[in-house]
């Protein structure tokens, strides 16, 4: 529901701005609002694309440039296209009907960032659950979009096992090292 019209037509790494201040609501504490900086809202900048549709559904790639709680949810809200299954700032329950939905539909298919230590980049990809493929198989993918949504409904690839180092802090203050293991589903 909502259009997605404003996001078609970006190439990958560009796509549309959504650049609207995000603060916690006055009248219910756990939804975040759209709210001018002079009312406590805080800067929060999104770039949104589409990657493929059908004929009441999107699938958007969207790249948060700042990170406020459910800034993605409250932004495609804002712009008239919430997410799929979103109570908090959609129409879950309307969504959902007839659609196999149980739950929001966002993923988070892949997060880099800088190792704090090394500054080496990482960057970590999660498989897609059942339930989202079979909304992107009921699309179209945008021109020139076919092999990343492949990609996006590939199977999981290797077992990668990753020795990432973290920092504990003990009552004295003293920091340890120690190495944590994280198992990370790589797709191909």
């Amino acid at each position: 529901f909502g259009s997605c019209r404003k996001f078609r037509g970006y190439p990958a790494g560009s796509g549309y701005i959504v650049d609207k201040p995000i603060g916690r609501s006055k009248k219910d504490r756990q939804r975040m609002v759209i709210m001018e900086e002079v009312d406590g809202g805080r800067p929060s900048l999104s770039v949104v694309r589409s990657v493929a549709q059908s004929e009441e559904l999107c699938l958007l790639e969207v790249r948060p440039r700042t990170g406020r709680t459910h800034q993605i949810r409250v932004h495609l809200s804002q712009e008239g296209c919430p997410v799929l299954g979103d109570e908090t700032y959609g129409y879950g329950e309307v969504l959902k009907r007839n659609r196999g939905v149980d739950r929001t539909l966002l993923h988070a298919f892949s997060l880099s960032f800088k190792h704090p230590r090394t500054g080496e980049q990482l960057t970590f990809q999660a498989p897609l659950h059942d339930d989202f493929k079979r909304a992107i198989k009921l699309m179209q993918p945008e021109d020139e979009e076919a092999e990343n949504i492949q990609r996006y409904m590939g199977d999981p690839g290797e077992r990668v096992v990753l020795d990432l180092p973290t920092a504990r802090t003990t009552r004295r203050a003293k920091k340890t090292e120690e190495t944590a293991k994280v198992e990370m589903e790589v797709l191909k």
